[in-house]
């Protein structure tokens, strides 16, 4: 499992077309997208899944987070530092940014 969020130079509607046409050039097939304010792309390859989020920036450029995870796993976050992975038998550990 695992999340990045930044942010880019580049306009919502090009990170959009980029990964769009990039994604499927490393495997991965595109589940579905959303074109919007928030536009949203989700793509899976083997028993992962992937999902972008990108957002206009407040002056310029974009926002993007994106999560990949196991395929049909359920993956939370508790706030005593635990996340459960129940697609497997291991226990995923985190640790909040100081």
């Amino acid at each position: 499992v695992g999340r990045l969020a930044f942010t880019s130079r580049l306009s919502n509607i090009e990170l959009f077309d980029f990964y769009k046409q990039e994604m499927p050039r490393f495997g991965w097939e595109e589940v579905t997208s959303v074109r919007s304010t928030v536009s949203v792309l989700t793509y899976r390859r083997m028993d992962r899944v992937a999902m972008m989020q990108i957002k206009s920036g407040t002056i310029y450029g974009s926002y993007i987070e994106l999560t990949v995870s196991p395929k049909g796993a359920s993956v939370g976050y508790s706030p005593g530092g635990q996340s459960g992975y129940s697609g497997g038998s291991s226990t995923i550990t985190t640790q909040p940014l100081r």
